[in-house]
């Protein structure tokens, strides 16, 4: 599985979307400040994320989820809170 996440930040405001194979451990990762990205921007929280059975398909639902368009067609999203 793989799974592409959004991640919002207290701090300046903004999202951070990003793709892993093992959700769990990149968002202990994001958390406790061990990722470049996302390190100056803490306190976090998970909003959602999207399973997805290949990277293939992860990185096409990110791409989509960056340009904010509705041509991603049904994505099955898994809220978060």
């Amino acid at each position: 599985m793989f799974y592409t996440y959004v991640l919002f930040s207290y701090k300046d405001k903004k999202l951070y979307i990003g793709s892993t194979s093992d959700i769990k451990k990149r968002l202990k990762r994001h958390l406790a400040g061990e990722v470049i990205s996302t390190k100056n921007r803490r306190p976090l929280e998970l909003l959602f994320y999207i399973r997805s059975q290949n990277t293939v398909e992860s990185n096409s639902t990110d791409e989509c989820e960056r340009i904010h368009t509705s041509e991603c067609g049904d994505v099955p999203l898994t809220h978060v809170n």
